[in-house]
């Protein structure tokens, strides 16, 4: 009973949240952050990139936490996030999100072929929309169809082709601009 008592334990500590899910996120991580830094350096002309820490030092001397903590650089310097304009934490989060989708894609044998991004601009003035512009650009040579769906004139204008949706009393009706 010892023994099997043993191997229950052991198996409770590696299914534990220091165990297997934690080796699991700290070799993923170091991907994560190159798929993220790569399209980054596309869309920022490398001046932005991204630190992912998985494990920070405690509040007591000598104990390491456990977090997942995204450092955002500025040629190489960090800075609050905060303090980024609209379209640099545009950039950001769409790196981050783009670099984690397709890693999950390639670890469950997939690849993506289709983006859609849902009304994700409406946060960048319009100085910064140019900006948006290009780093949808940049994410656009990653996927084979790219599906942006936006409210805002000024942007629908800037794609070659747009399907436009419009409600009507007999319902929505669809036309395709090419």
């Amino acid at each position: 009973l010892a023994e099997e008592l043993a191997i229950y334990e052991l198996l409770d500590q590696a299914c534990g949240k220091k165990g297997v899910p934690a080796l699991i996120i700290e070799n993923a991580v170091p991907e994560i952050e190159r798929l993220t830094n790569d399209m980054l350096s596309r869309m920022a002309g490398g001046r932005l990139a991204v630190q992912l820490d998985t494990q920070i030092e405690g509040k007591t001397t000598g104990t390491v936490q456990e977090v997942l903590r995204v450092t955002v650089l500025e040629e190489g310097a960090e800075r609050p996030y905060q303090t980024y304009s609209g379209a640099e934490r545009f950039m950001v989060d769409l790196a981050l999100r783009v670099a984690l989708s397709k890693f999950l894609a390639h670890r469950a044998g997939a690849e993506i072929k289709l983006f859609v991004l849902d009304e994700g601009l409406g946060a960048c003035d319009q100085t910064n929309r140019q900006a948006v512009m290009d780093a949808i650009g940049a994410v656009a040579q990653e996927f084979a169809k790219v599906l942006v769906i936006t409210h805002i004139a000024e942007l629908q204008d800037s794609f070659p082709q747009q399907i436009v949706v419009t409600k009507g009393d007999g319902g929505s009706k669809t036309r395709l601009i090419a």
